[in-house]
């Protein structure tokens, strides 16, 4: 069976100093169609919505959240300074599908069925360590 990825709406893909990994320590044995399937169960829209980061995420825009189906899990985990309980961020939920499609495209279908992780705003993890003052208010 050939399994094909959505479409993307905007064609995302990591640009220094954000990247991607994909490896079997995050899963290994992923079922593509599996992954396409949970993929629409995430949100979509174009316009960032407040996600708040939880300890557990319980709701649509709470982080973490998790997605699990039958052989592929997607989460969506926050991470670096200013991330703390409480604290609002403003993503546009086709983003967070988009990382997820590049992730799917390049590390389920594209090595044969392990998984991987992206990054976006790494370059304020490195603003942090370089101006520690640096304002984390940002939307993607």
């Amino acid at each position: 069976m050939s399994v094909t990825s959505p479409t993307s709406s905007n064609d995302w893909a990591p640009t220094l100093p954000d990247f991607y990994v994909c490896s079997q320590h995050y899963g290994d044995y992923l079922n593509a169609a599996s992954c396409f399937e949970l993929l629409e169960q995430l949100p979509r829209g174009d316009a960032p919505i407040a996600y708040t980061q939880r300890l557990l995420g319980t709701d649509s825009h709470e982080l973490p959240f998790y997605h699990t189906g039958d052989g592929c899990q997607i989460s969506v985990e926050l991470g670096g300074p200013g991330v703390e309980p409480g604290h609002n961020f403003m993503v546009a939920p086709d983003r967070i599908r988009d990382m997820a499609i590049y992730v799917i495209d390049q590390c389920v279908t594209g090595w044969g069925g392990v998984g991987g992780f992206v990054t976006e705003g790494f370059g304020q993890m490195v603003n942090h360590v370089l101006a520690p003052d640096f304002d984390f208010t940002v939307h993607f």
